[in-house]
């Protein structure tokens, strides 16, 4: 079961659509959502973020290290809801990592034991 887990989670991870990649040439209009694994179990952790329409895919995250995503902002309309999913053994948190603005252009997110830890403190606990 958790091999199977584990392919998926690599396969998902190769599926990143191109669409959504920022545009190297212009990072006035790149959003990017960065992550860090600081669970104190240094188990693995699961992270998937997306929003209606678009899904910037899961990501497998080891102990004491990160992911990050970026996109362009131009492809998403102003508003628009970012929900990133995490997982590790039976523990699940769900929380509202972004709303698109124009002047915001980094996200990030420190995964403790206790929860999820944004610029302004704890944001989510876990179930």
């Amino acid at each position: 079961m958790i091999r199977q887990l584990l392919l998926a989670v690599v396969v998902l991870t190769t599926m990143i659509p191109k669409d959504y990649a920022a545009d190297d040439d212009d990072d006035r209009y790149a959003v990017t959502i960065h992550v860090t694994n600081k669970l104190s179990s240094r188990m693995a952790l699961i992270v998937h973020c997306r929003s209606g329409y678009i899904d910037l895919a899961a990501r497998f995250v080891a102990a004491d290290s990160s992911c990050s995503w970026s996109f362009n902002r131009n492809d998403a309309y102003p508003g628009t809801d970012f929900r990133c999913r995490l997982a590790f053994q039976d523990k699940r948190l769900d929380f509202l990592a972004i709303t698109v603005h124009k002047d915001v252009a980094e996200y990030v997110y420190d995964v403790f034991d206790d929860g999820v830890y944004g610029a302004d403190g704890r944001i989510s606990e876990w179930t």
